[in-house]
């Protein structure tokens, strides 16, 4: 009790730290005047983001003259269609009071705040909509077909789903899912009214898939100004960039671009972070936020056998976590990880060679750790129906497996593609949509029947790996698309007072970002939102910020 008592102080300390902050340091002159034009924020909880969105809204209300308006945007994601009574009187008092993020998003010049809300209208028009796409879906990757007036919606109705109800999979004919889908089309229907009805001059958000990317789906189509931020990365969405981290359309044109002296340089630099991942670091170290645990951590051990000793092809299967998003970058060949680990099961049953599973390594410590609990249990399952896979624990390190001379790797998107890649083993992808497909790292077949054909003849491929290829790939993911270029110090945070990647999302960031933020570093960050604005780029990276690039590379 004592100890809860101590956190809400100690948190509603940081909260006021960080509306004072914004209240002397961003300009809040336009909503002192009636406008026409709009600006909207999405409302969440995710502290992290309001220090970027609170500088992304700033400067775009002063470029429009508009007011600032925050929407929800948790319905279908994180909270049940409709609301309580109880949630909305909670609400209520919360806005007229400005308690809790109601005073946040105050502080950095949200005037209103606007929820989707169900009516008879929306009702009986979503309902005769989803009787029609019901009619339509023959089978589950009918879904990922989907639109609504044209617009593509069938990859953020599949993955919310099962995101929605923690699933494996999607049974069309459920009452969940046809629930689920008249639900989404009245949020659809909520917005486009408001879109259609209000000037809105940007969408500002956070994530691009689930429920969460209904509105910017249909901004995108109205040619309205979508932005986002993320894990400390901006980026721009429109109709060629419908996903946050869509960059990799960019590496190699990039990349091109400089000069002789700076790819020398990037590799450099991309070698000796990637050496540090492959000695077991993890967090800011390899940049790589996410993880407290490392695949790399243990070491060779010679007098450990993991693989049988035979002459059969070896295959690693490297499972992605259920909780992810399948279709990250786009529609892959298998429309959820399910589908995909149950064709590659059969085919194993089919083959001669050995097969192996193995999950991520099990971070306990973070609130994902449940999806890696769902993974775990669907794995098992697999193991225990067919014979011809074998488990691997989610410990096993991958220097182990490496050095027991595995022959391919198999993965949809995971990082895995260009780990095993630097040790010049074939990875094969499951998908045309994910940053490897173009780095020539990798086997990247082209359909579903390419990718079987390939599978059941592997004693032909002859695949050689370059390892500037994968030394370029990480220079362009990790370090030119880094999340340390608007915020330079936003990993630094994880070694701050030990925090991790949950932590990001806490008031612990305000104060973070309150001691770290001088006017020199908030001019610094609008100059380069400002070149980024101006340059029409999908995400704001090193050339967007000079001095920063001159400094790496």
């Amino acid at each position: 009790m004592i100890k809860r008592v101590v956190n809400f102080y100690n948190n509603l300390i940081s909260k006021n730290k960080f509306i004072n902050f914004n209240k002397k340091n961003l300009n809040n002159e336009f909503r002192k005047i009636k406008k026409k034009s709009i600006i909207l924020i999405e409302f969440n909880a995710f502290n992290h983001t309001h220090c970027y969105m609170s500088l992304i809204a700033n400067f775009l209300i002063k470029k429009n003259s508009a007011k600032l308006v925050a929407f929800d945007n948790y319905k279908l994601t994180a909270h049940k269609f409709e609301d309580s009574f109880i949630k909305k009187l909670k609400r209520a008092i919360g806005i007229f009071f400005k308690l809790n993020f109601f005073k946040i998003y105050n502080s950095f010049g949200v005037s209103e705040f606007i929820y989707p809300k169900n009516d008879p209208e929306y009702f009986l028009t979503a309902n005769k909509l989803q009787r029609k796409i019901l009619k339509g879906l023959i089978n589950k990757s009918d879904v990922l077909k989907i639109k609504i007036d044209k617009i593509s919606f069938g990859d953020l109705i599949y993955d919310g789903f099962l995101k929605f109800f923690s699933l494996e999979t999607i049974d069309i004919n459920s009452y969940k899912f046809k629930k689920y889908l008249l639900e989404f089309i009245i949020i659809y229907l909520f917005w486009k009214k408001y879109l259609d009805k209000n000037k809105v001059e940007s969408v500002i958000g956070v994530h691009d898939h689930y429920a969460y990317g209904i509105i910017h789906r249909i901004a995108i189509n109205k040619k309205i100004e979508v932005f986002t931020t993320m894990s400390g990365k901006i980026f721009r969405l429109d109709k060629n960039n419908l996903y946050n981290e869509s960059d990799y359309k960019y590496y190699k044109k990039d990349f091109s671009n400089l000069s002789r002296q700076q790819k020398q340089k990037s590799r450099k630099l991309a070698h000796k972070i990637i050496k540090k991942r492959f000695k077991g670091k993890i967090g800011e170290n390899i940049k790589e936020l996410t993880t407290t645990k490392s695949a790399f951590e243990k070491r060779y051990n010679n007098k450990l056998n993991v693989l049988n000793k035979n002459k059969k092809i070896k295959i690693l299967i490297a499972t992605h976590q259920l909780g992810d998003t399948c279709n990250y970058w786009g529609r892959n060949f298998f429309p959820d990880f399910y589908e995909w680990l149950k064709f590659l099961s059969k085919l194993a049953k089919e083959s001669n060679y050995e097969w192996y599973i193995k999950d991520h390594p099990y971070y306990s410590d973070l609130k994902y750790a449940r999806s890696l609990d769902r993974t775990s249990k669907l794995t098992r399952k697999l193991v225990k129906e067919n014979k011809n896979l074998i488990h691997l624990p989610s410990n096993i390190s991958h220097h182990q497996i490496i050095n027991e001379k595995i022959d391919f790797v198999l993965t949809i998107y995971g990082t895995i593609a260009f780990e095993y890649a630097y040790f010049n083993i074939p990875v094969i992808l499951a998908t045309k949509n994910c940053p490897f497909y173009d780095s020539n790292i990798n086997v990247t077949p082209s359909n579903i029947k390419e990718y079987k054909k390939i599978l059941i003849n592997l004693e032909n491929i002859k695949f050689k790996i370059k390892k500037n290829d994968v030394l370029d790939y990480f220079f362009m993911r990790y370090i030119y698309n880094d999340y340390d270029i608007f915020f330079k110090k936003h990993g630094d945070f994880i070694k701050t007072k030990k925090n991790n990647w949950d932590d990001y999302d806490t008031a612990k960031f305000y104060d973070y970002w309150v001691n770290n933020v001088n006017s020199n570093e908030l001019k610094e960050m609008q100059k380069s939102f400002d070149n980024f604005y101006q340059s029409k780029k999908h995400s704001l990276n090193l050339s967007h910020n000079q001095k920063l690039l001159n400094k790496k590379i």
